[in-house]
Formats: C-alpha cells, sequence, structure tokens
C-alpha cells in the first residue's frame, strides 16, 4: 500500500511539473494566446493555431515553449510579461499595441521581432544573437543599441525619439536594410566604417545625423560640410539642387522603405514627374560626404 502510495505521489509531481502554469497577467495578452490563431506553426507569417493547445484556458509551460512563432499585434496589449517562457521563439510579432517595455532576454532564439507602433519607450536586444530582423519604428525610443547583434540583416527605426543609436556590431556589411529617418534629435550614428555606411544605398536617416566610428567625439568634431537644398518641395514636375559642392556619382531616388527606384546621371535638376504622389528620398554624394533628402511629390 505505502508503494502505491509513492507512485501516485510521483505521478502526481510529474503532472503538475509538466502543468506548470505560465502567468501572463495581461489579459488581452492571454486572451489573444487562449482564444486566437496568434501561433505560426507553418513558418509563413500568418497565424493559424492558438497557443492553449489544450483547451483548458491556461498557456502551461510546455504549451509555452512549443511556440515558435507568435502574431499578436492589435490585440490592446499593454504589457507581454510572460514572453520569457516562450524560450523558443523565433519569430515575435507585436505590432499595434501599447507596450512601453518588454524583457526579451530569456528569447535568445528570436530571429525575427517587429514591436512597431507602440509607446515603446526602451528595449534591450543585447542577449538576441540571432536577431536578424529588428523592426521598432513609430515607438518612442530614445536609444537603441544593437552593437551585440552580429547577425543582424535589417533595422528600421524610423519615427522615434533616438538621440543615440549604435549599430556598429562588427559586422555592419551583413546590414542590408537600415532605416533611421524621422528622428530629428539624432547627430550622431555610430558604424563599423563610416565610408562603408555612406555608400550604401538602403540605408536612409535624416540629414542631420552623421556616421561615425566613434560618436563620443560629439558633433562638432565630425566633418559635415556637404549641405544641400532641394526646391521646390512639395514638387510636381522638375526637383532642383542647390549644393556648393559638385555631386559626384548617380543620384538615388528611395521609396519610404529604402528601395532603390531610380539611377540618375549627376545633375542639378531632376524630373520627378513619372512619379506617384508620396514621400521620397534622394541620396547624394560629393568627394567627401553622402546625404539623404527628403521630398514630397505631389
Amino acid at each position: 500500500m505505502e508503494r502505491r502510495y509513492t507512485i501516485l505521489l510521483l505521478l502526481l509531481f510529474v503532472f503538475s511539473a509538466n502543468a506548470q502554469i505560465v502567468d501572463i497577467p495581461d489579459p488581452n495578452f492571454k486572451n489573444a494566446l487562449v482564444h486566437f490563431e496568434v501561433v505560426d506553426t507553418t513558418g509563413n507569417g500568418l497565424g493559424d493555431s492558438v497557443a492553449d493547445t489544450n483547451g483548458d484556458g491556461e498557456i502551461q509551460l510546455s504549451e509555452a515553449e512549443a511556440v515558435i512563432g507568435l502574431i499578436v499585434s492589435y490585440y490592446s496589449i499593454t504589457s507581454l510579461e510572460g514572453i520569457q517562457s516562450f524560450t523558443n521563439l523565433e519569430v515575435l510579432k507585436s505590432r499595434g499595441n501599447f507596450v512601453e517595455t518588454v524583457d526579451l532576454s530569456q528569447n535568445v532564439q528570436l530571429e525575427w521581432l517587429h514591436l512597431s507602433t507602440n509607446p515603446l519607450i526602451s528595449i534591450d536586444v543585447s542577449h538576441n544573437t540571432n536577431l536578424k530582423r529588428l523592426f521598432v519604428y513609430n515607438n518612442e525610443l530614445t536609444t537603441l543599441d544593437v552593437s551585440q547583434n552580429v547577425n543582424l540583416e535589417s533595422l528600421r527605426c524610423y519615427t522615434n525619439n533616438l538621440t543615440e543609436l549604435n549599430i556598429a556590431n562588427g559586422n555592419n556589411t551583413t546590414l542590408d536594410n537600415f532605416l533611421a529617418y524621422e528622428n530629428p534629435e539624432l547627430t550622431c550614428i555610430q558604424v563599423d566604417d563610416e565610408d562603408f555606411a555612406n555608400a550604401q544605398p538602403d540605408w536612409i536617416k535624416d540629414d542631420s545625423a552623421v556616421y561615425s566610428e566613434d560618436c563620443t567625439l560629439g558633433v562638432a568634431d565630425i566633418e559635415n560640410e556637404f549641405q544641400l537644398t532641394l526646391f521646390p518641395n512639395p514638387v510636381t514636375q522638375v526637383l532642383f539642387i542647390d549644393s556648393p559642392l559638385q555631386i559626384h556619382g548617380a543620384i538615388l531616388i528611395l521609396d519610404v522603405q529604402g528601395h532603390v527606384i531610380r539611377h540618375i546621371a549627376a545633375s542639378n535638376t531632376i524630373d520627378v514627374s513619372a512619379l506617384h504622389s508620396g514621400i521620397y528620398f534622394l541620396k547624394i554624394a560629393s568627394e567627401r560626404q553622402t546625404v539623404v533628402k527628403k521630398f514630397i511629390k505631389k
């Protein structure tokens, strides 16, 4: 009899351990996990399953650990507390919520993190060294450091309040797409190599910011003499470039996603009449520096 009780207690202990419940204090986050298809099981970027696979209204640790892709966008979530238990997560998309901070220190398998359009004020991704895509645009970030994210291929941090941005991860050559415009207080972006950074067609920043290998020098110590003006802006037909320095090489027109849509020979006048209405960027180089200027096509 005593042996039976021992076995029963052991089985209860094992069951209890397997059924450990993850604490998810935000009701909207928990509701999304339990009742909506927010888990991507196929890797196609779309949710196709609930996280609560046993239907008990809770998220067990085993259920959290089974999730590879999680898409919880536009669920009015204010806290992602509990995400730490999703230790095998490779993709997390939480756009259009109300998240201000998030602890991702345990999510070391993350490769794609999409937290755009939140009131996010800070984020630490130093533990997420597998990250390839980081989208944190339309937030309230003041600092961003991705110097530990050596596998980064795409970084979109535009429309924030950034004053400090460090992308010097020792592997900038893999960063194919970098969008940091509409950060008016950002004056310096720390990079691996200034010349390489200035030569990248798919890297877009405000013209008030410069690339530097050491932003601690201060803006006054960084040469930024290539000033130019675009007019008229907005424009309907022909865009004029007023610059004290000679333009070298092709001028690039880029869309808001950083894609090059036109190559134009060096000139101080550009016919943009064929462009659709919207926001565009000109990437222009002199002998010493490259700048990006925004213009609006009516």
